[in-house]
């Protein structure tokens, strides 16, 4: 497939699909003139208008993506192509459009509202699939409107194109699945199967999501391996916390165990790297750090899949109460924290005036003990 028709279809390939669209942010119909355009840019006020002017002015086939992603009005934009082509694409934009405006509000619309998203989803869905699957009169017209653009361009820069196009409509219900409320993912999940998604992706499309978050694992448990291996705490507690619970709890969400082996096998595998960590810690603290080696251990075990590694893990959480207990029976360590009383420092103002009272009351000392000698004598 041509490189810049791939690279606009994947950067269009967002929930903002349509709200970002080049021809919504201008107001401007998909057959404009670039002369009018280079004269509205030149007035154009907000960077966000700029760059939907320069997609407009940019590469033909750049603009061709913003083209097929707005409306091909009949009134408006004229060619060779069946009216009903027209209608039927505008159809499916304007359905898609309104599911992903209300989803991305979701969680602010009442109940009837919400059934009402689950229909337009499914209208949405029905739309986009009936244009896939006559694809052949959507490219009849992008090669009409290509030839307009710039008679250099013909039909091989559309080639692959209904593999991608299915990826590019089908990816931002699955950003917002791992984003919206919970109680709107069954939903999310009914339209998702609905939907045209690609042929691989088998009934289990909004598995498409879990891809880059377990690859985005995987890499973040090899970097927790290299601070384990180098023993630094402070790195390790810094890439559990931040980069590999969130990712791992959020493809949870997304993919959840019981019904996809990797999820479970990725959960698995941070159970035992956070086992280990909770071992480093009770090695290199003792009884001090019983507490926090205890929190994690209980980590860990919320992430064991495997009954072997849960148990190994429960073995350690108790391992950690009998090392505490030793060490307390033994009197190697008080069997509460006793707090250490350190004396604040004092103010460099208030050190300063104390120095200075020092100095005068030497100077007034000296004379009063060499009088009180001469008078001794």
């Amino acid at each position: 497939m041509d490189a810049l028709i791939l690279s606009a279809l994947q950067e269009s390939a967002t929930p903002a699909l349509y709200r970002r669209n080049a021809f919504r942010v201008t107001g401007l119909p998909t057959n404009v003139d670039e002369d009018v355009v280079r004269q509205l840019r030149s007035t154009a006020r907000s960077p966000e208008a700029v760059r939907a002017y320069d997609r407009i002015l940019g590469d033909p086939r750049r603009r061709l993506i913003e083209e097929l992603f707005w409306l091909w009005d009949t009134e408006i934009l004229r060619c060779a192509c069946p009216g009903a082509v027209h209608r039927e694409h505008d159809a499916a934009v304007r359905a898609h459009s309104s599911a992903l405006r209300l989803e991305s509000r979701s969680a602010k619309l009442s109940d009837g509202e919400l059934r009402r998203l689950d229909e337009v989803w499914i209208t949405a869905a029905r739309a986009w699939d009936e244009q896939l699957e006559r694809l052949s009169l959507v490219e009849q017209h992008l090669l009409h409107r290509m030839r307009v653009l710039d008679e250099r361009l013909d039909g091989a820069v559309l080639e692959g194109l209904h593999g991608e196009l299915r990826k590019t409509l089908y990816r931002p219900l699955v950003s917002l699945y791992a984003t919206v409320q919970p109680e709107r993912r069954a939903a999310l999940g009914r339209a998702a199967l609905a939907w045209p998604a690609p042929p691989d992706f088998g009934r289990d499309p909004l598995s498409y999501q879990a891809e880059p978050l377990s690859e985005r694992i995987e890499a973040v448990m090899r970097d927790v391996r290299h601070s384990l291996d180098a023993g630094d705490l402070a790195a390790t507690t810094k890439l559990l916390r931040q980069s590999l619970l969130p990712a791992i709890r959020q493809l949870s969400a997304v993919a959840p165990p019981e019904r996809h082996p990797r999820t479970s096998n990725l959960r698995n595998e941070v159970a035992l790297l956070i086992n280990e960590f909770g071992l480093q810690i009770l090695e290199s603290r003792g009884s001090t750090a019983e507490k926090l080696a205890r929190r994690w251990f209980t980590t860990a075990e919320h992430f064991a899949a495997d009954p072997q590694t849960r148990r190994m893990v429960i073995a350690n959480n108790n391992f950690a109460n009998e090392i505490v207990d030793q060490e307390r029976h033994l009197g190697l360590q008080p069997p509460i924290d006793v707090p250490v009383y350190r004396r604040p420092p004092w103010p460099p103002a208030l050190r300063w005036t104390v120095g200075v009272l020092a100095v005068v009351l030497v100077a007034l000392l000296i004379p009063w003990l060499m009088w009180a000698w001469n008078y001794g004598r």
